[in-house]
């Protein structure tokens, strides 16, 4: 009687392989919960010095790539378009945060003597802190509910048509120019040019960030199946 989705690329293939009418659809957009992140934005704040003082983090700019280290998740794109961005525009770090089966292949293909790589391992308890330390959030493969996290601490997100379910619905995060950018896929120089824009634009970025954050929420998720619920009774 009703269908519920957690992204466009749901949506539209039930209007187009099953001809189900739009009324019958509910979106329940998928999300975490955020609620804890503003408290520990505050916890976390006076510690950001310190913190890249810890990591020998020496530049300005940080860009970050944050869960399971796998190969299918294209984190050599991110440590390659850092490199690149350094050495044509301004020095900057990459910050691979998370932990996983290809973790030792990346320290040893893309070791911090020959890249500007710093490699945290998982952190779980203090992820915020790691956003804080943090300028831009990116994904180049698969991989999706660290835009939440991301926009949540009001950071910018650059990610590919890869991320999310690998079917485009990136889009019903990112919205380019706004709260960050949408990379052409295995593109290293797409990818650098991006990071340039995020730099360029950044004010307006976490500004559009901040208020995403205010648009993927839990109880945002839950309005949306409690409308098919509702749906489903009118007949009765």
């Amino acid at each position: 009687d009703a269908f519920i989705t957690y992204n466009s690329f749901a949506h539209n293939f039930l209007v187009e392989n099953y001809n189900i009418s739009v009324d019958k659809i509910f979106r329940a957009q998928n999300t975490i919960d955020t609620t804890s992140v503003l408290n520990d934005i505050k916890r976390y704040q006076s510690m950001i010095k310190e913190t890249k003082d810890k990591f020998e983090i020496n530049t300005d700019k940080v860009i970050m790539f944050i869960g399971g280290i796998e190969m299918r998740k294209k984190v050599e794109n991110v440590i390659i378009a850092a490199k690149e961005y350094s050495n044509k525009y301004d020095p900057c770090t990459v910050l691979i945060v998370g932990d996983g089966p290809d973790l030792d292949y990346y320290k040893n293909t893309y070791s911090i003597e020959n890249y500007p790589v710093v490699y945290t391992g998982k952190r779980i308890n203090d992820a915020v802190l790691m956003l804080l330390i943090s300028d831009i959030v990116i994904l180049p493969g698969e991989g999706g509910l660290a835009i939440n996290h991301a926009f949540a601490c009001n950071k910018p997100f650059i990610g590919t048509d890869e991320c999310v379910s690998g079917d485009g619905s990136i889009r019903d995060y990112v919205i380019d120019g706004y709260n960050g950018f949408v990379a052409d896929v295995d593109s290293i120089d797409d990818l650098v040019v991006k990071i340039n824009l995020v730099y360029k634009n950044y004010k307006k970025l976490c500004k559009g960030a901040n208020q995403s954050s205010k648009l993927y929420t839990i109880p945002k998720l839950v309005d949306g199946m409690i409308e098919a619920i509702k749906f489903t009774q009118r007949g009765i």
